[in-house]
């Protein structure tokens, strides 16, 4: 889910892609707010407040709002798949040949 995720927003928004890491390889160590839960969980870390960048960024609402229904869209992409696909993902090299970022025209409105 991590992988996917994390690939189809970053085709969305052409962020630079860090690549999926296990909580446990955080510098922090492991992150609670996933350890700690039952569901399957994942974290998008998508701009840091110490980057002058993503600073800027956070200052601009309409960039928020862009970034926000980019990553809906990736969920969303993500809830789509079919149990073949589904399939897929389970193998992190098979999860690679997904080709993500449907567009939902229909969800921008």
């Amino acid at each position: 889910m991590a992988e996917f995720l994390l690939n189809d927003f970053c085709n969305r928004t052409k962020f630079v892609n860090q690549k999926a890491h296990s909580e446990y390889e955080h510098s922090f160590g492991q992150l609670i707010i996933l350890n700690q839960t039952k569901p399957i969980s994942t974290a998008l870390e998508i701009l840091y407040i110490d980057n002058p960048q993503d600073a800027e960024i956070l200052k601009d609402d309409s960039k928020l709002d862009g970034i926000a229904k980019d990553l809906v869209e990736s969920i969303y992409a993500y809830v789509q798949l079919t149990d073949e696909e589904l399939e897929k993902l389970s193998s992190k090299q098979e999860a690679r040949e997904i080709k993500p970022a449907i567009p939902l025209t229909d969800f921008r409105g």
